[in-house]
């Protein structure tokens, strides 16, 4: 008889060669069973790792087994419901939800039943009665109050839907050896058994130099579920189609499917690899030395190997829940988890699997058969706990503080080489260890439930929160389902549009694609322009300088993106211009409100304008776009795109404002819920925001302010703003799949319109507050996205009308604390030392331990904003030794100041398709340069310039500090940019005189030597900025020897435009000196008129 290998999907090999990707290892520990004793009292046991298998040559033959010593594995198991007494403290249980949790224990699974989906199924997989599917999770206590629907309404929501998915934490510790190598110590992985309400906890230490697969630890996992899990042979995984005749009618190949390899080799057309599909050609017509080769050296095989059906079928659900991801997961694999990592995403600081899950096969070497391995298929999901923790509290230290399971704390010599902690206490190490990959694991599942796949992140939690609250609203949820249909088209104007069919991917087969696309014209051309005038936060430095002695307060605008958000209605999108404006200069009293008399401060509107504000303003209001900053010029030729607030505030301030194209739009009405007779506008954003006001609000008393629920809760009322304006603005992300930068995707309730009046009523306040406070007699010295910097008192700020804004927005407030106050400010820091620096670039001394006693008082921590600054010292940020070194480097710089930028190796490097440039993961060090200049938002004013100075080591160093005018265009603006970018520093007053001698030398030069080319070569430049479009320039149908030939027709024989010119056109020194567009309108109109497909260049 023909003996016949039997091919397993992954066989373990007896012996294995180190590779320079394998990690080191602790090395032999035997000596740990000295201490069983001692382990088994702390409540670990001592598992099998597995075995090895030999393969088999013929059906028949056994497989020769021999245990495998290269792992020791510790399990450890405790009950949820004995953890939370022992973790609760007094007072705090009634935060815990568990129905009948006391009878826990003795519940027995129930056995065969059908799967059932949903966030309160659990482990299990979808097949009907195969295997038992677990227990319910819905009575399991939890380690927060967020499982209580009643309370928490809005949890309630994100967590219904969630898919059944098995959850498993992990973790690893390891150290950096004398070497620099990374030594592995251990392995961590925590699940929770459902049916018991068991937390498991396995510790793989390795013994030898082979990396732990992530194959063989799910694989082993579910082993420990004894059936629970649907496992296949080896000889059951695969299945091969094979052609063994052609279908000559219909032209189709006839598939026979065969169990073995063996059989396989019977069909006679070949399977093309790229395109997946069969070819009617015999293999034996195929080369010979084709036949003879190996599969993967030719384009073509006998047989297409796939999964069998049932192995599709009954594909188990695995989430792996990470903390910090990136630098644990690359310790599964001998290639620096490459293969993990590799379909992931770095996300908010975290590592996940965005789109699709990572298809593997589960190999349990513990339980093993006559027949080999057991094998599972798998599909893989990775989440991190960075994505679901509140900024500035997102280190498993602050999580596990948050559910009340602390993580352990170790001194610090301990973690720097773990491996020796290890043998010194084994026990204490093991329950450190372990405590890590728990505490991941409990604070997952206190956020959405046990065992279910959490969402990508807290923010797109949020973001199903606001879909469904905002359905409800409009009466487009039917039986818990949301019409997405009705809700695309209602809410966002928006509906699917077939483009035919497209090749599936990884299927021989084609499917329907389909975009979502605005629902009609008149949609499409308000989402362009509302996309247009969608701009982020305001951020500026006003006023720089050192201002010992001067009393200066840090006040914030509360709820500041929440406010509006409450206040914007809905679009009536099957009919959204209520008023189409072309070519006209806007007034107030199109804003008003011909039945009240009442001018909205927030009008929907957007548009493409352009504008001239009054000399005599302190601060205009409308953004102009330039260099990826924004900029707030008095005048703007050019036109730009802007939103309602922004433009009623211009109106109001005295700006003069011509429109190109804009529209006002239509709200959308619903019947009134109290009078369903009269109709009243659409809010189903202010539902969404109100009910999470309602849900803070019963957190705060319930669970304390700084509590895990609180602080959620805020993340989803202020993360929402985020995902209305994701991709509005096209923003790209490095996409490790392609090995390139890809637009990143709208989320499901993407709205520009929404964007762009949110952020532009934030930014109206801010600029309504820095003018009234200016006109008041006092000083706005930086402000910065939500707040600014002021010498005004609140008071003084409080009693603002902000040119009609206080009232509108103050109405929002009362909505928002449910009545309590309409007040808009409040203090966060106040300092009678402000250095002020640049945007996002300030500091005081002041610290919490030392505040600053205000004269309102209350005292308050200084200003500590140090624009990506970080130090090389280990001292904690916002410290006074932080404080003190950022201040001392900024005051005596004569230059750009040194910045810690040392981190790990980032995910693009670490996942590069070609192996040789692909970096390790590495904690490398690293430093850069910044400026702490003045960032020229605006103008410096020339006369108010005066140079206090502060000592530093018996040293006086003078700051120079003044006041700001607003810039005339953007033009100027890029002068002052351009003259700023040659200098080395601007801190003194010998700085300041050698900036003002280039800017005066230029302003000498009354007119350029050549008038004819320097308006020709302005307008070029203007054109490779993007001011101007000039067709001809932009064609490629001319060289540029022919694009100078037409230049030169608008020259003087004394001064030609050459190549030389054409390049120099670009460069930014150049740009600065570029004519404004009153001198070069004329010649300017000649070329744009000159068409892109001229043949002879001549012009008339």
């Amino acid at each position: 008889m023909e003996k016949k290998k039997i091919y397993e999907p992954m066989r373990l090999p007896k012996t294995r060669k180190k590779t320079d990707r394998d990690r080191d290892y602790q090395g032999d520990l035997s000596w740990l069973w000295a201490k069983i004793d001692d382990l088994e009292k702390a409540g670990w046991k001592r598992e099998n790792y597995g075995w090895y298998l030999t393969p088999r040559r013929t059906d028949s033959e056994n497989k020769k087994i021999e245990e495998s010593k290269e792992y020791i594995v510790l399990s450890r198991t405790k009950n949820l419901v004995q953890l939370v007494k022992e973790t609760s403290t007094k007072g705090d249980e009634k935060l815990c939800q568990f129905a009948n949790w006391h009878n826990l224990k003795n519940r027995k699974p129930l056995k065969y039943q059908g799967f059932s989906t949903g966030s309160n199924s659990c482990m299990g997989v979808q097949y009907p009665v195969l295997n038992p599917s677990l227990c319910s999770a819905e009575n399991l206590p939890e380690f927060s109050a967020l499982s209580d629907a009643e309370k928490f309404p809005s949890l309630a929501i994100v967590r219904r839907g969630l898919p059944a998915t098995f959850c498993i934490a992990y973790d690893s510790e390891w150290y950096k050896a004398e070497s620099g190598a990374d030594t592995i110590v251990s392995h961590q992985f925590s699940f929770v058994d459902t049916s018991n309400g068991d937390l498991v906890t396995y510790v793989f230490l390795p013994v030898t130099g082979r990396s732990l697969d992530i194959r063989i630890v799910i694989g082993y996992i579910l082993g420990y579920f004894e059936g629970r899990y649907k496992s296949f042979a080896s000889e059951d995984y695969y299945v091969y189609d094979c052609c063994t005749a052609w279908d000559e009618e219909r032209d189709k190949p006839i598939i026979t499917t065969y169990k073995t390899f063996s059989e396989a080799k019977a069909g006679g057309f070949v399977y093309i690899h790229d395109g997946r599909k069969w070819v009617k050609k015999p293999y034996w017509e195929m080369p010979i030395e084709e036949q003879k080769a190996k599969r993967n050296k030719r384009s073509w095989a006998f047989f297409n190997r796939r999964l069998s059906d049932e192995v599709v079928k009954n594909r188990i659900k695995i989430a792996i829940i990470a903390h910090f991801g990136k630098v644990d997961l690359r310790n599964l694999g001998c290639d620096d988890g490459y293969n993990i990592l590799r379909h992931c995403t770095d996300v908010q600081g975290g590592l996940v699997t965005l789109e699709k899950p990572i298809i593997l096969d589960a190999v349990d070497v513990r339980n093993t058969t006559t027949h080999g391995y057991k094998h599972y298929p798998v599909s893989l999901s990775i989440r991190d706990t960075m994505c679901h923790a509140p900024a500035g509290e997102k280190s498993l230290d602050a999580l596990g503080k948050a559910i009340k399971y602390p993580k352990v704390e170790i001194p610090k010599e301990d973690k720097s080489n773990m491996g020796a902690y290890l043998m010194r206490d084994p026990v204490g190490y093991l329950h450190y260890a372990a405590t890590d990959s728990e505490v991941t694991l409990l604070y997952i599942s206190s956020l959405y439930g046990y065992n279910v796949l959490p969402p990508i992140t807290v923010t797109s939690a949020a973001a199903k929160y606001y879909l469904y609250k905002q359905a409800d609203y409009l009466n487009l949820v039917k039986g818990g389902k949301i019409d997405m249909i009705g809700y695309n088209r209602v809410a966002r104007g928006l509906q699917k549009v077939g483009k035919g069919l497209v090749p599936a991917e990884g299927r021989a087969e084609f499917i329907t694609a389909t975009n979502l696309e605005p629902v009609s014209n008149d949609a499409k051309n308000v989402q362009e322009l509302a996309s247009c005038a969608y701009h982020g936060g305001l951020n500026c430095c006003t006023m720089p300088g050192l201002y010992n002695g001067v009393t200066t307060y840090d006040v914030d605008l509360q709820s500041a993106y929440p406010t509006p958000m409450v206040l914007i209605p809905d679009i009536n999108w099957d009919n959204p211009i209520l008023e189409e404006i072309r070519e006209r200069e806007l007034s107030i009293e199109k804003f008003m409100d011909v039945t009240t008399g009442i001018i909205s401060p927030m009008p929907l509107f957007v548009g493409c304008c352009r504008f001239d504000f009054p000399s005599t303003v302190y601060q205009p209001c409308l953004p102009v776009p330039h260099d990826g900053t924004l900029v707030y010029p008095l005048k703007s030729d050019e036109e730009v795109y802007l939103a309602g607030p922004e433009v009623i505030l211009a109106l109001k301030m005295g700006a003069k404002i011509y429109c190109v194209e804009g529209y006002f739009l239509r709200p959308l009405m619903r019947p009134d819920p109290d009078n369903p007779l009269r109709m009243d506008l659409s809010y189903s954003m202010r539902s969404a925001v109100m009910s999470l006001v309602q849900e803070r609000n019963t957190a705060k008393k319930m669970c304390g302010l700084k509590s895990l629920e609180q602080s959620l809760l805020k993340l989803f009322s202020n993360g929402g703003y985020g995902k209305y304006a994701q991709a509005v603005t096209g923003k790209r992300a490095w996409r490790i799949a392609k090995q390139e930068m890809e637009a990143l995707g709208p989320s499901p309730i993407t709205n520009p319109v929404t964007a762009c009046l949110i952020t532009s009523t934030v930014r109206a306040v801010l600029l309504a507050a820095m003018n009234q406070v200016h006109d008041a007699g006092y000083k706005w010295m930086s402000t910065t996205t939500d707040g600014g910097i002021t010498t005004a008192p609140l008071d003084v700020i409080d009693s603002l009308d902000l040119y009609g804004l206080l009232d509108y927005l103050g109405y929002g407030r009362k909505m928002i604390t449910e009545g309590q106050s309409a007040a808009l400010w409040e203090v966060k820091h106040a300092q009678d030392d402000l250095l002020n620096l640049t945007r996002r670039g300030n500091v005081s001394l002041y610290t919490s331990d030392n505040p600053f006693a205000a004269p309102n008082g209350k005292s308050y921590p200084g200003v500590c904003a140090r624009n990506g600054w970080r130090s090389f010292k280990d001292q904690a940020k916002g410290s006074i030794e932080d404080r003190r070194e950022f201040r001392t480097l900024c005051l005596t710089r004569t230059g750009r100041i040194t910045a810690n930028k040392s981190g790990f190796t980032s995910l693009k490097e670490m996942t590069l398709n070609d192996a040789k440039k692909r970096k390790p993961l590495l904690h490398e060090h690293a430093e850069s340069k910044l400026r702490m200049d003045f960032e020229f938002s605006r103008k410096p004013i020339r006369d108010s310039f005066t140079y206090p100075a502060e000592s530093v080591d018996g040293i006086d160093y003078e700051v120079a500090t003044f006041e700001t005018t607003p810039f005339r265009d953007v033009h100027e603006y890029a002068k002052y940019r351009a003259k700023n970018s040659t200098m080395t520093c601007l801190r003194t007053r010998n700085d300041w005189d050698l900036f003002w001698q280039k800017i005066d030398l230029d302003a000498g030069r009354a007119k350029p030597r050549n008038e004819a080319f320097a308006r020709v070569f302005s307008c070029v430049m203007g054109w490779r900025k993007g001011l101007y479009d000039v067709p001809f320039l932009t064609s490629k149908k001319y060289s540029v020897a022919q694009k100078c030939d037409i230049l030169n027709q608008f020259c003087d024989d004394s001064r030609t435009f050459k190549t030389s010119d054409w390049k120099n056109s670009k460069a930014p020194a150049r740009q600065a000196n570029m004519l404004p567009y009153e001198e070069i309108a004329e010649v300017l109109e000649k070329l744009q008129a000159i068409p892109a497909d001229l043949d002879d260049g001549s012009v008339e």
